[in-house]
């Protein structure tokens, strides 16, 4: 669990903090990912932090830069990508520096496939795949990809990203390394002028479920061919779809006037099952490996809550200060 305001990572085990991890840099847009046993944690002001999942104890440190936005694996490395300064940084999994690559623009939407390493050039309208084996050297570069890429999403080996500034995405396949464009319609052909970050889509086999920003609407998509399939009502401004992992129950949490409320819909026919009020300013929501539990972080509350049942209701709460970005270790990575 990240601790927004405190700079911390508290691990939760079994309804309980059986530990907490300290001095982590600004953490309020902090990704943690998991790799070979250990998390990582990128700090907004640029920060990665290793964590050993056995000993749960900070292993490494290392300042990547003075604003960073997020991080992929390559097998032995990671990868970083930075606002400022404008590079992409490797570094092995001891968090020891290796390379950095300049790019002239802010980076995003980082992602990795095989040896190849995909990045979004914000500020340059560009994308950049890089080979780990050609010393992570410029493999392929596709200039005036779209107008100011903010995010991407990798299926399969698609490597999809969306534009800020026109309501179309990119599709560059990472084996053939062939680019097109698609333009993003909902089901009358009108077309969807803001795409969200990637992370807030739910994602299962061929279809996504995209939050309309700004509107109370929920769109289904077809991943192979980004049509919009179909669409809902939903009681407020979505912020996050995500789905569980048996892939039978969608949750939806939201900003504004319905912050306390979460959506459990039916992802087949996006028919909306339950309504349930959580707490205080719900951020985050992740299902359990099993899907019988949601967890929930009510950041105004100090509480991390779970939800199960039929009907699903609050059943537990672990206070947790701040608590905004929900991760769970995988089963490979627990010791």
């Amino acid at each position: 669990m990240v601790e927004r305001e405190r700079g911390k990572v508290a691990i939760i085990q079994d309804g309980k903090v059986t530990a907490e991890v300290s001095d982590l840099g600004d953490l309020s847009h902090a990704t943690v990912k998991f790799h070979r046993g250990a998390a990582y944690v990128v700090s907004r002001d640029g920060w990665l932090s290793r964590i050993d999942a056995a000993s749960r104890t900070p292993s490494a440190r290392a300042r990547v830069g003075q604003s960073s936005i997020g991080l992929t694996f390559l097998d032995n490395y990671v990868a970083v990508a930075n606002y400022e300064p404008r590079e992409v940084v490797i570094l092995d999994l001891l968090l020891r520096e290796v390379k950095r690559i300049p790019t002239g623009s802010r980076v995003v939407g980082i992602k990795a496939w095989g040896d190849r390493l995909a990045v979004a050039l914000m500020d340059k309208d560009e994308l950049w795949v890089l080979n780990a084996r050609q010393d992570f050297g410029l493999e392929k570069s596709i200039v005036q990809a779209g107008a100011m890429p903010f995010d991407a999403l990798l299926w399969q080996e698609q490597y999809v990203v969306g534009f800020y500034k026109e309501p179309v995405v990119g599709v560059l396949d990472l084996k053939s390394l062939a680019y097109h464009r698609v333009e993003l319609k909902s089901e009358e052909g009108l077309p969807i002028l803001k795409i969200p970050h990637f992370g807030q889509w739910g994602v299962e086999a061929q279809r996504a479920y995209l939050p309309i920003p700004g509107s109370p609407t929920l769109a289904q998509l077809d991943l192979r061919t980004l049509a919009c399939q179909h669409r809902v009502e939903l009681p407020g401004l979505p912020v996050f779809a995500t789905l569980s992992p048996d892939g039978r129950l969608l949750a939806v949490n939201y900003s504004g006037p319905q912050e306390n409320l979460v959506t459990l819909l039916d992802p087949e026919t996006l028919k909306i099952l339950q309504n349930v009020e959580v707490g205080e300013r719900v951020m985050h929501l992740r299902f359990s490996p099993d899907s019988k539990r949601l967890y929930a972080s009510c950041y105004f509350e100090n509480q991390v809550k779970s939800l199960s049942g039929v009907p699903w209701k609050v059943e537990g709460m672990v206070p947790v200060p701040g608590p905004s970005g929900v991760f769970l270790v995988p089963q490979e990575e627990k010791p």
